[in-house]
C-alpha cells in the first residue's frame, strides 16, 4: 500500500521545517526517504528528491556519502538506532571519521573530548564523560535520546533530519535541544527537517506543514 503521496516540499538553507500529524500519518516515513532508510519492503516508486540540485532518490551510493557528513539523522528512538555491544564513545569515533574533514586520530579524539562534552553539557548531563564510555543500555531513555542528537549535529551537517527528536525528553531538556538547534541554524546556517508533536519545538520552524494519511494537507 502507498504510504506517501502527493508530498511537494521545498527548503531553503538555514531554514526550519516543521511537520507535524497524527501517529500514523506518514511523518517519519517521509523523514527516512529523504535520507534512503526505509526498511526492507519499503521502496519510492515515483516522485524526485534532490539534495543541493542533485537528484539522490534511490541512490545508496550517494547517500552513503552524504550521511553524517552532509546529512545528519536524529531517530525518533536513538538506542534502537545504535550497537549495543559499543560504548558511545566508540560508535562516536566511527561517525566522527565518516566525515572527510576528518583523518587522524588526535582530531577525533579533540572533538569527542571537547566538542562532544560541551554539547551534552548543554543538554543538561553533567557526566558527560561517564556517558560517552557507557553502553546504550546502560542509559536511560532520555539520556540515549540527548547522545543521539548530539552524535547528529556533532560534524554540523548541511542538513539535519529530526523524528521527534524532543519526544523521550523532559521538558528542561527539551528546551535545551530547542536552544542547539537555534544556535546551529543562527551560526552555521545548518538546515533542519523535522517531526514532532511538541508545540514548542514547532515554532521554531520558518513554515510548518501538516501531515494526514500520507498527504501534505496545508499549513499548520
Amino acid at each position: 500500500s502507498t504510504v506517501l503521496e502527493n508530498v511537494t516540499l521545498q527548503l531553503k538553507k538555514g531554514e526550519i521545517l516543521g511537520i507535524a500529524g497524527e501517529s500514523g500519518s506518514g511523518k517519519s516515513t517521509l523523514i527516512k526517504a529523504i535520507i534512503g532508510l526505509f526498511p526492507k519492503e519499503g521502496h519510492i516508486d515515483g516522485g524526485v528528491i534532490e539534495y543541493n540540485g542533485v537528484d539522490i532518490t534511490g541512490n545508496e551510493k550517494c547517500l552513503k556519502s552524504l550521511r553524517g557528513s552532509n546529512i545528519g539523522m536524529i531517530f525518533q528512538n536513538t538506542e534502537r538506532a545504535m550497537c549495543p555491544v559499543r560504548t558511545i564513545k566508540s560508535q562516536l569515533y566511527e561517525s566522527i571519521f565518516s566525515n572527510e574533514a576528518v583523518k587522524d586520530k588526535r582530531k577525533a579524539k579533540r572533538i569527542i573530548d571537547e566538542k562532544a562534552v560541551h554539547m551534552l553539557e548543554q543538554m543538561n548531563i553533567k557526566n558527560a564523560i561517564k556517558v560517552l564510555n557507557s553502553y546504550p543500555f546502560e542509559l536511560s531513555g532520555g539520556m540515549n535520546q540527548r547522545v543521539g542528537i548530539m552524535m547528529a549535529m556533532l560534524m554540523k551537517p548541511d542538513l539535519l533530519l529530526a523524528d521527534e527528536p524532543t519526544g523521550a525528553l523532559d521538558t528542561a531538556s527539551g528546551l535545551n535541544v530547542m536552544k542547539l538547534f537555534k544556535d546551529l541554524v543562527a551560526k552555521e546556517g545548518i538546515t533542519i527537517v523535522m517531526t514532532t508533536h511538541d508545540p514548542n519545538l514547532m515554532e521554531l520552524g520558518d513554515v510548518v506543514f501538516e501531515i494526514e494519511d500520507g498527504e501534505i494537507i496545508g499549513k499548520a
